[in-house]
């Protein structure tokens, strides 16, 4: 009998890459959404469809209804479906392929992954963890984000980006805003190329590793890849991934982003516990994570083989514009990431 996987947040690219990689290792594929046109709909792959309830505005009614559906194992693919999932947990029988709920915390706020990283003996940017109104102390430019990105606050779900401060007007603002969703992550601005390592992991033990270097950032001073590519494995990146999994005792995927600062040290950024959005490049270069999860999830295997296809690249088509737009109007904050030349815009278009 075929193994039964749900794929959840089918609107995303994520969910469709992971449809298809399901469906391609011969498994019966469900795809749930909270809109009726959501994009994993549409893969071949997808052997029926569920149109949810939003967990941002129902997260208990999200994960009752999912926890009903008929599946083997579940895959969720952002946060917004695995904060519900945390909380309804026990309703699920061990079905949801996700790591313990005290692993995903530590990576869910940036306070506690800040301590992880000291356990792990990793390098961060410098940082500092404010509760009142005013300035962090630190030396601007900086980073400031809420210690956790997502939350209902009175049943009313929030969600904050990071934002940049470049002088103490904003800084001071930022703070203030942010503030009202608990306590605020400051940190100074690091300079690099970043760098993602895409890790499946059982226990603690990193069983797969993936790494990829963002040649495109939208802004360009810093935020999500929309052009990117698969690079060897590095020893000092996979020595994060190994200390990081081991330390959490994580078992599923996450991705750890990472910049090479210009002196090639590695500076760890935050993880994502979860899916990431550069899903598809992994997939193209030969590692099928969502397979690979369910099969680890449902069947315990953990040989999954150790090679994947170097220089295979992956555009987001619609943010590289943006990115072509910012670069040619030279309308972000050049101030810590200058712009590249129209040579090398062309060149990468």
């Amino acid at each position: 009998m075929k193994r039964r996987a749900l794929v959840l947040d089918g609107r995303g690219r994520p969910a469709l890459v992971a449809t298809r990689s399901l469906g391609e290792a011969g498994y019966t594929v469900g795809v749930g959404a909270i809109e009726p046109r959501a994009l994993a709909f549409s893969s071949r792959h997808a052997s029926a469809t569920h149109v949810l309830p939003d967990p941002r505005k129902d997260p208990g009614g999200f994960a009752r209804t999912v926890a009903d559906l008929p599946y083997d194992v579940i895959l969720p693919m952002t946060d917004w479906s695995i904060l519900p999932l945390m909380e309804l947990r026990h309703l699920f029988g061990g079905r949801v392929a996700m790591a313990d709920n005290a692993a995903i915390q530590r990576t869910l706020n940036k306070a506690d992954t800040l301590a992880l990283a000291a356990e792990a003996n990793v390098a961060v940017p410098t940082s500092a963890v404010v509760t009142t109104p005013g300035r962090s102390g630190l030396t601007l430019p900086i980073v400031v984000k809420t210690a956790s990105s997502k939350g209902w606050t009175d049943g009313v779900a929030w969600d904050r980006a990071p934002r940049y401060a470049f002088t103490e007007a904003e800084e001071r603002r930022h703070i203030a805003e942010f503030l009202e969703f608990g306590p605020v992550v400051c940190q100074e601005y690091v300079g690099g190329v970043g760098v993602g390592i895409g890790v499946l992991a059982d226990r603690g033990r990193a069983l797969v590793k993936f790494q990829y270097r963002r040649l495109h950032e939208v802004p360009v001073s810093g935020g999500g890849s929309s052009y990117r590519v698969s690079e060897a494995l590095s020893d000092d990146a996979s020595g994060i991934a190994d200390r990081l999994a081991e330390a959490l005792g994580w078992t599923g995927v996450m991705m750890v982003e990472l910049k090479r600062t210009p002196d090639g040290a590695l500076v760890l950024i935050e993880i994502n516990g979860r899916f990431w959005g550069s899903l598809a490049l992994p997939y193209h270069a030969g590692v099928p994570f969502a397979a690979w999860l369910a099969d680890l999830h449902t069947t315990g295997r953990t040989d999954f083989p150790d090679r994947y296809r170097v220089g295979v690249r992956v555009r987001t088509l619609r943010s590289d514009v943006e990115w072509v737009k910012e670069c040619v109007r030279k309308s972000g904050r050049p101030e810590v990431s200058p712009y590249p030349g129209l040579s090398t815009v062309l060149r990468d278009t």
